[in-house]
């Protein structure tokens, strides 16, 4: 049913890395800017990170007439709608993506699964072995690390290493990275996860407070917004592009 469609899942074994955020950010990127079709499945039960955001989204423009009328020449402009977000547990969320391809004009290219914060969570080792790719964030600190490392191999031994299960590649990168600590401790890092024949990403993204930028910031720069894509001052050097780009390379490979 999902030829066409990848099923993309941000996730980590430790909650509070930004998977959240991230699905966000290269969602909005990829639909409003670059012209993909996708949906986000919101799986990260019981807070629903995502679309409370675009909760958030839609009552500071019911809030803002002036907000509100430039929202409509946004999507006028843009000609589509805002990407669909769907609420679900790890149990239900392939049945929604299925749910969504099938209601779909065109079969999205993406969807994006936002995953809950651990492995243990009822349903969600299932659920991740039948996602075709998985991006895991994960923190320059040996305990994130460690709990990273854990995810991935156990993803990687009874996904990837598997011929009859859908999941093809569970890639690391790394999120909120301070500038001093990329040339020394993320090198190291690196060679040590590569040596262990874990992939890492090239990307990192910065440690930034841009990265919280909603809409109900009233300065008029929005980075994180279900409604917009990242703002063109904020997205210089923040690394969203690239790691979009290489994300989409992998999965076109």
């Amino acid at each position: 049913m999902k030829s066409k469609t990848k099923f993309i899942g941000i996730g980590a074994q430790k909650g509070g890395v930004g998977k959240s955020s991230i699905t966000t950010l290269l969602a909005g990127y990829l639909y409003y800017t670059q012209g993909y079709n996708l949906g986000v499945i919101d799986c990260d039960y019981p807070q629903h990170s995502v679309l409370g955001l675009r909760q958030r989204d839609r009552q500071e423009l019911e809030a803002n007439p002036q907000k509100m009328e430039a929202a409509t020449n946004h999507f006028k402009q843009l000609g589509r709608k805002s990407y669909p977000i769907i609420a679900a547990t790890a149990e239900t969320a392939i049945l929604e993506a299925e749910k969504l391809i099938q209601i779909s004009i065109d079969a999205p290219d993406i969807i994006f699964f936002d995953l809950p914060g651990s492995i243990d969570v009822p349903g969600v080792l299932a659920l991740s072995l039948e996602l075709d790719y998985i991006f895991s964030p994960m923190f320059p600190d040996m305990q994130t690390l460690e709990s990273a490392l854990s995810y991935v191999q156990l993803l990687r031994d009874y996904g990837v290493m598997k011929t009859d299960m859908p999941l093809k590649k569970v890639c690391l990168f790394w999120n909120r990275v301070d500038g001093r600590e990329k040339t020394a401790l993320i090198d190291l890092y690196n060679q040590f996860l590569r040596e262990e024949g874990f992939v890492v990403l090239a990307t990192f993204l910065p440690n930034s407070v841009r990265f919280n930028k909603e809409a109900t910031h009233n300065d008029g720069a929005v980075f994180r917004s279900t409604y917009y894509p990242p703002d063109k001052r904020l997205l210089k050097g923040s690394n969203i592009e690239e790691l979009a780009f290489e994300i989409t390379q992998i999965i076109n490979e």
